[in-house]
């Protein structure tokens, strides 16, 4: 009976086992761990590139470290192994859209070289690459270049139909649409849940979203603005490939633009449509040029704007700071829309007031495009500004700060300032304690006061009703910029002279930015001799990655700008000059004096 109980007690035990390593097998061979993946409209090429094990496989988009295999046409194929990792090694020296990527390629010649490709380390350099996301032209890029790679031969296993829905294992996948259709394009895909693909029709229906600079007529994706501005924006978005296709009879365009908080909504758009000029057409006729240089022309009909409320709406969000265009049938037998051809131009303008008091230095508005049997689009801007900190020290005393002071900013005009922000600045305060007067009336003024050179944008005064010693210049855009001193401290019974003017050039430093156009990358501040703010050759004060921007911290520990011999040695020196020529006069009376009687 014994026996009995200890032979039961085993086999309990070797059923929990298997138990519990069934779904430890039914993850290895598919079977429970795989995952649905349906392909909507088109047929696919589906390529396995890794399978792994997902950390959760509801939501991430990280594999467990160590857990991606070869999969696929590149399982235990070495050469094909190489020829991905220099398909790779291709598409680091960047193209259209996307930015060279020289540390990612140095990775993957190491790894020819050695003749290695362990799959987690060329994972790691394909995720750096840029393949992450999939609206990124250089997910595009990417998995061209290794489909590529695949021979045609092997292609046919891959093949899964319109409307189908097969399961694969987690891990990232290559799809190759197998249509006809312009504009298609090959794509990898994060394959870490159940979905569905769409056919993605990116071709010449790339959204692109910009704000224009404030200091010309440039666009980008980045810009400087200071509260109370009016920011001009503006949406490009070409007709999709896919409007032209007959079994489509309805189609919706809608543009949805959230913004931050600190950005007022605007309180209407314009919206107009351009056709690109033919390659070698004359240009004479060009209306309107987008962000890459591309002509269009005005479209016969459409010379103005569209209405809203009649060829498209425009609505509201308080709730969520946002404003949505749509076009609710571009093909409808009574829309003006319906003539439009595939690769017309969508160009939507408005203005958004960057808040008095606005929080923070920095206001994103992020841009979604959803078309009919299209791919959501996304895009987004970035507004700017930055801090200049002031602190006032004793020119014989580094550590001691000197409060009392009072300093006003102005900045230089640039080609967007009105006439009326322009300003002449005193050389000395007036009766009033006024520092500066608007040039209209300095222009008409009989008797005019002694100014410095030029016209100026006044900024702030700071330190005339505190006793500090340190002073903040709030939200300021690139530019060049004079401190002067209105008013110098007495401490302790000693009274400080004035510093002449000190001029500065705050310079934005942008990159370019794979996914969203460009980012702030640092900020330079410069001191220049004079008001003509030359730069050449001169070493910027401060270099500071981030959005706020703190001026200074060259000498010593301050964080702020050190301005030496500011205030100097005060009256001291008029003291020492007198009793030297006291002196003087005194020895020259006696000098003379003997002489006098020595002539006697």
């Amino acid at each position: 009976m014994k026996h009995l109980k200890k032979l039961a007690s085993v086999l309990l035990a070797l059923v929990m086992v298997l138990a519990l390593m069934a779904p430890a097998f039914a993850a290895t061979e598919g079977g429970a761990a795989d995952l649905n993946l349906t392909v909507n409209k088109h047929d696919y090429y589906v390529l396995p590139i890794f399978t792994g094990t997902p950390v959760n496989a509801e939501s991430s988009e990280a594999f467990a470290e160590g857990s991606l295999k070869w999969a696929g046409p590149f399982k235990d194929a070495a050469d094909m192994q190489k020829a991905f990792v220099n398909a790779l090694i291709g598409v680091c020296d960047g193209g259209d859209g996307y930015a060279p990527n020289p540390t990612v390629k140095t990775a993957l010649e190491a790894m020819i070289a050695a003749s290695n490709y362990e799959e987690n380390e060329v994972a790691k350099q394909l995720a750096a690459l840029g393949s992450a996301v999939d609206s990124d032209p250089i997910n595009a890029a990417i998995a061209e270049a290794i489909y590529n790679t695949v021979p045609q031969n092997a292609l046919a296993a891959y093949e899964q139909k319109a409307g189908e829905t097969e399961a694969y294992p987690a891990g990232y996948y290559l799809l190759h649409d197998l249509s006809n259709d312009a504009g298609q394009k090959d794509r990898l895909l994060r394959h870490v849940k159940d979905e569905s693909v769409n056919p993605k029709t990116t071709g010449n229906n790339t959204l692109n979203k910009e704000v224009q600079s404030s200091t010309d007529d440039s666009w980008n994706h980045t810009g400087a603005y200071e509260p109370g501005d009016q920011i001009p924006f503006r949406i490009e978005a070409p007709i999709p490939d896919n409007f032209s296709n007959t079994n489509l009879t309805t189609y919706v365009m809608t543009f949805t633009d959230k913004q931050d908080e600190g950005l007022a909504l605007p309180d209407g758009v314009t919206v107009n449509v351009y056709r690109p000029i033919k390659e070698g057409a004359a240009t004479a006729g060009a209306v309107h040029t987008d962000s890459k240089g591309n002509e269009y022309e005005a479209i016969a009909g459409f010379e103005d704007p569209l209405v809203a409320g009649t060829d498209y709406s425009f609505t509201t969000n308080e709730a969520e700071n946002s404003f949505t265009v749509n076009f609710s049938d571009m093909k409808g037998a009574a829309a003006k829309t319906k003539d439009l051809q595939p690769g017309d131009l969508i160009v939507i303008t408005y203005t958004a007031t960057l808040k008095e008091g606005a929080d923070g230095y920095s206001y994103q508005n992020h841009v979604t495009l959803n078309s009919t049997d299209c791919e959501e689009q996304k895009d987004e801007d970035t507004v700017y500004n930055f801090k200049f900190e002031v602190v006032k020290v004793d020119g014989e005393n580094d550590n001691a700060e000197l409060p009392g002071a009072q300093f006003t900013l102005y900045r230089k005009p640039n080609s967007k300032d009105d006439d009326g922000d322009l300003v002449k600045v005193l050389k000395e305060p007036a009766a009033d304690g006024s520092v500066y007067m608007p040039k209209s009336e300095y222009d008409a003024a009989e008797k005019k006061p002694e100014v410095y050179d030029g016209d100026w944008v006044f900024v702030d005064t700071l330190g005339d009703d505190e006793e500090t010693a340190k002073f903040g210049f709030d939200h300021l855009i690139d530019g060049s910029y004079m401190l002067v001193e209105d008013k110098a401290p007495v401490v302790g019974g000693k009274t400080y002279n004035k510093i002449p003017p000190k001029y500065y050039v705050i310079k934005a430093n942008y990159t370019p930015n794979n996914t969203m156009g460009q980012k702030l990358e640092s900020v330079d501040l410069y001191e220049t001799e004079d008001s003509t703010f030359n730069t050449a050759g001169k070493t910027p004060i401060s270099i500071e990655n981030g959005v706020t921007f703190t001026v200074g911290g060259k000498v010593q520990n301050f964080s702020g700008v050190l301005l030496p011999e500011t205030g100097g040695i005060g009256t001291t020196i008029f003291y020492i000059v007198g009793g030297v020529l006291v002196v003087g006069a005194v020895v020259l009376l006696i000098t003379k004096r003997r002489a006098s009687a020595d002539d006697e």
